[in-house]
């Protein structure tokens, strides 16, 4: 049964006094105070941008009302347990109808064996491939039941359904190099936590697959042995993101009319959008600088670097189907942006280039990657001139623990141990060190469903 849904009034009220607090800290005087050379990098420390949305997918099959649930209950079918399906012999039967109906549809009849492995297991993956591109409404139904089963999100509506994520970040971050100069190198911990919301809806009407995203954060951090270097943060992030286009791993395209399986795909995207980050010192009191970076951002995610595929421990939704995602993967991303800013020796030009290879860890809920990032930076009105190149590695292991029910947190806990090396021909603004930081993330979606 189709479903659309709204956020409910009690993680609504959480969200308005957000954005409350976004509106009187935003109205705090500035100040003169001497501005940390590489703010810029300590405020992405504790307060991330969001990058690549996900968009969700409109299902051919799903035309009258989206009521696949009742095709499923005609056939004595359950969308709760897919797995006591037998899938190949459901595909066989409706390839062989469409195949009487049409003869030159299919070369040969299909046989049960087609949709099954060397080991005995359900070949899903060649199931949705073989009943891809077919518009039979049985071999439509029995493709959308095999990417179901693989973990298929489908959206109703004309394009991307609005949502809202409201989230709490809690990160004590360890630091080798607390003041970021290589002249003078001390160590120090902090405490960082905060709070957000990203809203996501539908793009331009005849491009069902763009995602227009916002999101408002705040973000503190304190630290113990140097308390002037703690802050207060606020950002603010709009994105515009275009879909380009989705592939197998074998690099052939997908028309994602006919379902996505979640993470399985290849898919690239364009993103257009700004970062406004506001620095305060603690208590959101006096404002220290204002950075607003117009940017676009190409990205490729989810490239397969194997035909594994790994499922989750621990199942999504009513707890029922697996995440399937491939098991070895990286991403590519390149940035392009310019930053301005109240504090003049604060602006720049950057190009950032990033490439994250990826383990999803079969049969658990935890996934490793090493995000490798080198960042150029062209400062246009600093006194002798200053140019600086940021290099990041490190890798990050994550812990996702999704929502039991509709109105249940989400869980995600993330460790990340970066090495940073800033190169710069200001002398002061040149450092390296390590930045070891776990991150608690306890997140609400509010969107309880509507008929």
């Amino acid at each position: 049964m189709c479903v659309r849904r709204v956020a409910s009034a009690k993680y609504l009220a959480v969200g308005f006094a957000i954005s409350t607090l976004v509106i009187v800290a935003g109205a705090a005087s500035q100040a003169n105070a001497q501005v940390d050379p590489n703010l810029q990098e300590r405020v992405t420390t504790f307060s991330p941008p969001i990058t690549v949305l996900s968009p969700e997918v409109n299902s051919k099959a799903v035309v009258s009302g989206c009521q696949l649930d009742k095709w499923y209950g005609e056939h004595n079918l359950t969308l709760t347990n897919p797995k006591l399906i037998d899938l190949p012999d459901l595909a066989v039967r409706a390839l062989t109808e469409a195949r009487k109906a049409k003869p030159g549809l299919l070369a040969r009849e299909p046989k049960r064996k087609d949709f099954v492995t060397a080991d005995g297991k359900v070949d899903v993956k060649k199931i949705a491939r073989m009943t891809e591109n077919i518009d039979d409404l049985g071999v439509r139904q029995v493709h959308e039941f095999a990417v179901q089963y693989l973990g298929i999100q489908f959206n109703c509506g004309g394009g991307q359904p609005l949502g809202v994520k409201i989230s709490f970040p809690f990160n004590p971050t360890y630091e080798t190099n607390v003041l970021r100069s290589d002249a003078n190198v001390h160590s120090d911990g902090s405490l960082g936590f905060g709070g957000g919301i990203l809203v996501t809806g539908p793009g331009l009407a005849d491009r069902p697959y763009d995602v227009v995203g916002f999101n408002v954060s705040s973000a503190s951090a304190r630290y113990s042995a140097f308390p002037s270097k703690s802050l207060d943060t606020l950002t603010e992030q709009g994105i515009y993101q275009m879909y380009l286009g989705a592939y197998h791993s074998d690099w052939t395209t997908v028309d994602l009319k006919y379902g996505q399986v979640s993470n399985l795909l290849t898919i690239d995207t364009l993103a257009l959008g700004f970062i406004n980050q506001t620095a305060y010192l603690p208590g959101y009191h006096i404002e220290t600088a204002d950075l607003f970076t117009p940017q676009f951002t190409l990205a490729r995610q989810n490239v397969a670097l194997s035909d594994n595929v790994c499922s989750t421990l621990t199942v999504a939704g009513a707890r029922s189907t697996p995440r399937w995602g491939t098991c070895y993967y990286f991403d590519l991303a390149l940035t392009v942006g310019q930053t301005f800013s109240d504090v003049i020796t604060q602006q720049n030009a950057s190009v950032a280039l990033s490439a994250t290879p990826g383990w999803r860890i079969p049969d658990s809920d935890w996934k490793i990657t090493l995000p490798t990032v080198a960042t150029a930076k062209e400062y246009e009105n600093v006194v002798g001139g200053r140019q600086d190149v940021l290099f990041q590695i490190g890798p990050t292991a994550t812990y996702t623990l999704p929502a039991a029910k509709q109105d249940d947190p989400s869980l995600m806990f993330s460790l990340a141990a970066t090495y940073n090396r800033n190169y710069s021909t200001l002398s002061t603004a040149a450092w390296h060190g390590y930045i070891i930081q776990p991150t608690l993330t306890i997140a609400f979606q509010p969107l309880p469903a509507v008929k």
